[in-house]
């Protein structure tokens, strides 16, 4: 059977709800040593797509990739491929790869959106857990893995956007953590983290570190200060993130449930995390999973070595002001595989290459690794239908770029301009299906507002066949608050599936300068 990247990736696609998504993000196992194995995971529209990185049986490190539907039980089960036979990712239009025949099952059972257990072939299944850096994390007894090790949840101080798809209820919280409250520090009490945000004044969450009769095996969180009618919500440990957490109640009516998204308000592009890929890349080729936290990024390059054979590299530092990343890229070998039930640590190869990225924009960038020729590469949007502009040309290829229409949590970078909305974002096409390239995509988003400052409604118009000189390569429209009217721009290489950012200025001054709104997409999880 002849199978394609694209045809795996796209191999589940009947939409069925899934009742947890895992963490985006690297993954480990709990026996993971120093310089080990991993998973690398990114849900769209319900398929997870899953590339494990490994050492096959002589220490020599080596790759595969599947992809699945998470189903209502938290299970994953999919057939674990792996490639040969492919040309380096700097080779100039490289060749196709090819799936080898022989496959295994690889199945994940997740209880959580940050803990699971892997098997691989039938093998004993070992306990995992998302990997957080960038920020402190923190062991707690109130959640054991399968094989008892302790969960180590992130610190969650800092700016979060919460928005309910149902109700269109949306908060910002801006928390600061207060520790244990006791003298000395006392890991018998919770830590607790209070918010200042005019949304969520005085709100408090303290959340366990060890099981004793007084806390609950959950974040408590306490909404005082506002409305007292308002119940006490929770954050369950296995679902809180370093980059998404879920808040709520189911006490009493009417149930709340709130999707959060950690905020950064550093002005800098950073990559949306993803599966990124050139655009010379075969159906069957090479990649870079990019995942940033905090002020981090980790980046682990997927390709072939010169007799064909898969090989991963990694790499991890930091993106300047102006864009660009550069870091040693490292290779490791003399490990064991993942599934091993007494894995070593590997080590890495004395030869250092460096790896160079520049951002473009959230979804496009160029790479180059030593003095090769930089590559352009896009974040790869699946699942999902995408369509192509010719305002904005890659490497003469219109960009392709996945619709807008949805419901989003929405924040300004500085969380004090406006108020956070959970908004539905319409597309207002024209009734004619499918539509005709020649006309653009229409979008427009209202968000009401009685308290803190001013409702406000957007435009943006998507422009994809070049019949006018004068339109801009970018999608421009109005912003309307209750007192001013002034301009909207989202630059095609901004857009992606989960995530897109929309500029807010007069025409003659709107740019990457300017004053921006982040959108993050809410799932039906």
């Amino acid at each position: 059977m002849k199978y394609t990247y694209l045809s795996l990736m796209m191999a589940f696609t009947s939409f069925i709800h899934a009742g947890i998504r895992p963490a985006d993000g690297l993954w480990g196992t709990s026996d993971d040593p120093a310089i080990g194995s991993g998973l690398m995971l990114t849900t769209q529209n319900n398929i997870t797509v899953v590339s494990v990185f490994t050492y096959d049986q002589t220490g020599k490190n080596t790759w595969y990739l599947a992809s699945g539907e998470v189903n209502d039980e938290g299970v994953l089960e999919a057939e674990l491929r792996q490639t040969q036979n492919g040309a380096n990712i700097i080779s100039e239009n490289p060749a196709a790869a090819e799936f080898i025949e022989q496959t295994r099952t690889l199945k994940l059972e997740f209880t959580g959106t940050q803990i699971g257990t892997i098997s691989i072939g039938g093998s004993e299944p070992k306990s995992m857990q998302a990997m957080h850096f960038g920020f402190y994390s923190q062991p707690t007894e109130q959640l054991l893995l399968a094989d008892g090790t302790k969960y180590r949840f992130p610190s969650i101080d800092g700016e979060w956007v919460l928005g309910d798809p149902e109700s269109g209820e949306s908060y910002v919280l801006n928390l600061t953590n207060y520790g244990t409250g006791a003298s000395p520090p006392s890991p018998n009490f919770s830590l607790a983290f209070l918010s200042n945000h005019p949304t969520t004044d005085n709100w408090q969450i303290f959340c366990p570190q060890r099981i004793t009769s007084s806390v609950q095996p959950y974040c408590r969180v306490f909404r005082r200060g506002n409305d007292p009618s308002f119940s006490e919500m929770r954050i369950d440990l296995q679902d809180l993130g370093n980059q998404r957490m879920t808040v709520y109640q189911n006490d009493v009516e009417p149930f709340e449930s709130y999707q959060a998204f950690r905020l950064n308000k550093d002005r800098r592009l950073l990559p949306n995390d993803g599966y990124w890929r050139a655009y010379d890349d075969p159906d069957i080729g090479s990649g870079l999973v990019m995942r940033t936290q905090g002020d981090f990024t980790v980046v682990l390059i997927y390709t072939y070595d010169d007799e064909g054979l898969p090989i991963w590299q990694i790499a991890s530092g930091r993106f300047d002001e102006g864009g660009k990343f550069s870091a040693d890229l490292l290779t490791a070998t003399g490990g064991t595989a993942i599934e091993s039930n007494a894995p070593n640590s590997a080590s890495f190869e004395a030869e250092k290459h460096t790896l160079i990225i520049q951002i473009q924009g959230l979804e496009l960038a160029t790479f180059s690794i030593d003095d090769s020729e930089p590559k352009t590469m896009q974040n790869y949007n699946f699942g999902v239908e995408l369509f192509e502009t010719e305002h904005f040309l890659v490497e003469g290829q219109p960009l392709k770029f996945p619709g807008q229409a949805g419901t989003w949590a929405v924040a300004d970078y500085t969380i004090e301009n406006i108020r956070p909305g959970a908004l539905e974002i319409f597309e207002e096409s024209g009734a004619v299906t499918p539509l005709p390239p020649t006309e653009p995509l229409l979008y427009s988003g209202f968000h009401p507002s009685e308290i803190y400052l001013n409702s406000f409604g957007f435009t943006f118009d998507c422009h994809r066949k070049v019949i006018n000189d004068e339109i801009m390569p970018s999608c421009d429209g109005a912003f309307n608050g209750e007192d001013f009217l002034t301009d909207t721009r989202v630059y095609f290489e901004d857009i992606g599936y989960d995530r897109f950012r929309l500029y807010v200025d007069p025409p003659s001054y709107i740019g990457r300068d300017s004053y921006y709104l982040d959108f993050f997409r809410l799932s039906d999880y």
